[in-house]
């Protein structure tokens, strides 16, 4: 008989004298490893890259999440330019709410740091789309990788504002949704660098 082909039958369990279990195989037995769902087949090859997609599946994905990627900006951008004039216009009554929470600065200095701060965020909005609009055109992945990592600037410099009142939840976590979108799409165009798909030159044209 081979061990190694010894069925469930003659696997046995056995009593300890503590009460405990214990299961007696045949020398050699190997126990067959059930199979993954296909579901968690799927995801898990999703996440290590192995995944044998054709390319044309991975451009047609890819597509789909740049024009998302593209559209989610659009909107950030105008919710954010709203965001911004309205704060501006709104200075005064902002600057005063700062004052009434830390009554020890003057008006001057805070004036002076909510500028300060306002010139900062108009700053990195220029290159923050700017850095968006060369990952889209360039479909590069270590573009991809830069706007990830401008988005992830952008999250925290956010919360640090919370201090001087200007702290709105919905440009958080569009930001963070940006940050997880961007780094999923610079897996996919990995994907289709070690797939040999189209070149990225190639991508952007489409």
């Amino acid at each position: 008989m081979d061990p190694e082909r010894a069925s469930p039958s003659e696997v046995v369990l056995l009593e300890n004298p503590d009460g405990t279990l214990a299961t007696g195989v045949p020398p050699g037995f190997k126990d067959v490893t059930p199979p993954l769902s296909p579901r968690a087949r799927d995801v898990g090859q999703m996440l290590l890259g192995t995944t044998q997609y054709s390319s044309q599946e991975l451009v047609d994905l890819y597509e789909k999440h740049i024009k998302l990627f593209a559209m989610l900006l659009s909107s950030q951008l105008v919710l954010e330019a709203i965001f911004q004039a309205l704060y501006f216009l709104r200075r005064e009554v902002e600057m005063q709410r700062v004052h009434a929470i830390y009554g020890a600065a003057t008006m001057p200095v805070i004036r002076h740091v909510f500028l300060t701060a306002f010139g900062i965020e108009c700053a990195y909005m220029v290159v923050y789309y700017s850095i968006a609009v060369l990952a889209w055109s360039s479909r590069r992945p270590r573009h991809f990788k830069l706007f990830a990592n401008c988005c992830l600037a952008g999250v925290v410099g956010h919360i640090l504002l919370a201090y001087l009142n200007k702290f709105n939840l919905l440009i958080f976590f569009l930001r963070l949704f940006a940050f997880g979108h961007s780094k999923f799409l610079r897996h996919v165009g990995q994907l289709l660098l070690l797939n040999r798909g189209p070149p990225m030159g190639a991508l952007a044209g489409a």
